[in-house]
């Protein structure tokens, strides 16, 4: 045993310290820390990063089109080439600057939050707390008291379910409209409480081109619709749904209103105010933030009539043995220790997007997106999946003849990262005919040499699968 454990870890060690199978110079260990907090950074910054040394490294990135010194990670090369990342849909690269507020919590403080008294508590709790405001802002909610800190967008949707059966917002015989287009993690939810609670749900139909059929969803409505829940942007095809008029519509017979913006939050962005959505969801390693974070927001008003469903340490006023009384919001959500390190990560991906702007993320956006739709349609053998009149940078497809994960293959060995299967959306593949799809998803640190390269993908799968 003793033996074998030394092999491993003498492997390990080979593989940290030496070179993997693909020819990737991986980080030494015990260089991790100084290679984030200073390599990683842009040239001539040193410690924290003020916004308007952010504002610099920004306008030098789009002035020479090349982001790499924002993001470390498009640093790598695999198989001799520089990386492409093309997987943002699943999530997005991060800058070094949400690196470097992650290792430094781990490094400066690493304490819990809430309910210390001693300094490293105190300052972690406002930095937290911090961050709740900021994504108000934001999201341009009335108070950060609606900003609900979950793991992801999937436990966003989870906990938002349960609430509402709880607080009997939703009863048995009662109606959920949801589309044929949602992320598995709008949709398996809401068939756990059909099962167990008896609610009934209704899908909107999707078009051959990937849009949703308007006038089928108003044929749903009536006045035992309590909830519309749906996704902003289709993270398997980019269709961008007009979520402004679906949810007008919805709430003009009384109805709650659920919106899945995992992928809109940073490719758009959302005015919680503005379209009127009672409740949104998202993950934050989808804008630019760290992993296993995400957000549900509420409307102040519903969430102080909602039940936490996390329940065990933080979130209530007194416990006995019989029974505890709970704490108002958004606490009441947040039982347990939070991902504090991750939180503080949070500002700089916020910062980054503030300084980078919305506007011109968008146009970075259409450009990619014009440019692709182009090189992709002109390729005889290839079948774009989902043709939208109005769509983000996600691009669906098949190569005749091969299958999709054959390809991934293919575009792996070309240091092009994309990704393969039916991305958490089976039924809505069903419905356009497909098992499996090859998805490349832009973000602002694409560029159309990504598209060109992601072109050399395909044609060298067809050439290897059809020799």
């Amino acid at each position: 045993m003793e033996e074998n454990i030394k092999l491993k870890f003498t492997a390990t060690q080979h593989a940290v310290n030496g070179k993997s199978k693909n020819s990737q110079e991986l980080l030494p260990a015990e260089n991790l820390a100084s290679e984030i907090s200073t390599a990683s950074a842009p040239a001539g910054f040193n410690g924290d990063v003020s916004p308007e040394d952010l504002n610099k490294a920004i306008d030098e990135a789009l002035k020479h089109n090349d982001f790499s010194q924002l993001f470390p990670t498009l640093k790598r090369s695999f198989h001799g080439r520089r990386l492409s990342f093309l997987d943002n849909a699943s999530g997005a690269l991060k800058p070094f600057t949400v690196a470097q507020a992650v290792l430094k919590y781990y490094l400066n403080n690493g304490s819990n939050a809430h309910r210390g008294v001693y300094q490293l508590s105190m300052e972690a709790t406002s930095m937290i707390e911090e961050s709740r405001k900021r994504l108000q802002k934001l999201l341009n909610a009335e108070r950060p008291e609606e900003i609900i800190f979950t793991s992801g967008s999937t436990d966003s949707l989870n906990q938002l379910a349960q609430s509402l059966i709880r607080s009997k917002f939703l009863n048995e015989g009662d109606e959920i409209i949801l589309t044929a287009m949602e992320h598995h993690a709008n949709l398996i939810p809401w068939q756990r409480l059909k099962e167990e609670n008896g609610v009934i749900l209704k899908f909107v139909e999707v078009s051959d081109s990937g849009e949703l059929k308007l006038e089928h969803f108003r044929s749903l409505l009536s006045k035992k619709t309590k909830l519309l829940s749906l996704v902003h942007i289709s993270n398997s095809i980019g269709t961008i749904n007009d979520i402004n008029t679906l949810i007008k519509e919805a709430k003009s017979i009384g109805a709650l209103t659920a919106v899945d913006c995992a992928q809109s939050i940073a490719h758009g962005g959302i005015d919680v105010q503005a379209c009127r959505a009672d409740f949104i969801v998202f993950s934050l390693h989808k804008m630019f933030g760290p992993t296993g974070l995400g957000v549900l927001y509420g409307r102040y008003s519903l969430l102080e009539q909602m039940p936490g469903v996390r329940l065990g340490g933080g979130g209530i006023l007194d416990v006995t043995l019989e029974k505890t009384r709970f704490s108002g919001l958004p606490s009441r959500f947040e039982a347990g220790t939070a991902n504090i390190a991750g939180l503080l990560g949070v500002i700089p991906a916020i910062n980054f997007i503030e300084s980078l702007g919305m506007d011109r993320l968008l146009k970075r956006e259409e450009i990619i997106i014009n440019y692709a739709l182009k090189q992709l349609q002109e390729i005889r053998f290839l079948r774009l999946v989902g043709r939208a009149r109005k769509r983000a940078a996600v691009f669906s497809f098949v190569i005749d003849g091969v299958h999709a994960h054959d390809a991934g293959s293919i575009f792996d060995d070309l240091a092009v990262a994309v990704r393969v299967g039916h991305h958490c959306t089976q039924p809505l593949l069903n419905r356009l005919g497909f098992k499996a799809t090859i998805r490349a998803s832009f973000s602002c640190f694409n560029t159309l040499s990504d598209v060109d390269r992601l072109v050399e993908g395909i044609y060298k799968a067809k050439e290897v699968f059809s020799s």
